[in-house]
């Protein structure tokens, strides 16, 4: 999975448009799973963005996963799936933290797990798949402490049945340990999105079964 953080606002050195772009050409490499972030955006432009970047996407891919970062509305009107977060909406949060479920066509939607704890809540509720972070040290969040590959084993054991996706501070070489501790697959920003060729970028998942 690559999620495709900044896409509507850039990130660090890099532009939206050029995130944009990045991510269409992952998609046309291979790339079958993406999941759109942005925490620094309006809804009104988080929309317009993502109304098209799905439209490009299906255009190189049509049986790509595409997740939306919080807004259930827009990802039923795509036909996408929904990830839930410390960001999202609190209406949207409350309604899976009470015990419903929300009856809707959406799929997959995801949740972001950072303990044990997290992934047993996510694996008796209405989610599909749970990411579990930070596994590694991560730029983005410093001041972080890393999981580590045992925390990650532990979590998949605990709920066999829910797929989960390690992230935080993965790439091609360390994706494999990942999934030899039992992750169903791992989810990318920095070592995808700040790659030289989308080809090479995906050439160790691809080689894994990844994608």
């Amino acid at each position: 999975m690559l999620i495709a953080d900044g896409f509507a606002s850039g990130r660090g050195w890099q532009t939206a448009y050029a995130i944009q772009r990045w991510t269409v050409a992952l998609v046309n490499e291979g790339l079958s799973f993406v999941q759109l972030r942005d925490h620094s955006v309006t809804a009104i432009k988080f929309e317009k963005i993502v109304r098209r970047l799905v439209e490009e996407m299906r255009a190189v891919r049509a049986d790509v996963v595409i997740t939306l970062n919080s807004r259930m509305d827009l990802a039923e009107s795509l036909n996408c799936g929904v990830h839930v977060g410390e960001h999202s909406d609190y209406a949207l949060r409350a309604a899976f933290q009470s015990g419903k479920v929300i009856e809707s066509s959406v799929q997959p939607i995801g949740y972001s797990a950072h303990t044990l704890e997290d992934v047993r809540y996510v694996a008796t509720h209405a989610f599909t798949f749970a990411t579990f972070s930070p596994i590694f040290s991560t730029a983005s969040h410093p001041n972080v402490d890393a999981l580590g590959l045992e925390a990650l084993a532990n979590a998949c054991k605990a709920v066999p049945q829910l797929p989960v996706f390690a992230l935080g501070g993965i790439n091609g070489k360390l994706a494999k340990k990942c999934v030899d501790a039992g992750a169903h697959g791992v989810a990318v920003v920095s070592d995808l999105l700040a790659a030289s060729d989308p080809e090479g970028a995906l050439l160790a998942y691809r080689n894994m079964g990844l994608l």
